[in-house]
């Protein structure tokens, strides 16, 4: 069981990695950033915040990040 646990964590981590690529490429692609001038430190941001242990951690990542959970 312990196995399956780190395989299917690899696997999550890998998925989350290859997913903000293709987002950073997207909005490379489009020029999204003429948009929205924060947008890769967005993403950056949530693949950072989704593995927060708690609230509280999800806070300080955001504000380390200059943003909050209103932006």
């Amino acid at each position: 069981m312990d196995l399956f646990a780190f395989f299917a964590g690899s696997a999550y981590s890998i998925t989350m990695d290859s997913y903000a690529q293709i987002l950073d490429v997207i909005v490379d692609e489009f020029k999204l950033q003429r948009a929205d001038d924060k947008l890769k430190n967005e993403i950056t941001c949530a693949k950072l915040v989704a593995f927060a242990d708690s609230q509280q951690e999800a806070d300080v990542i955001l504000q380390a990040h200059g943003l909050s959970r209103h932006d």
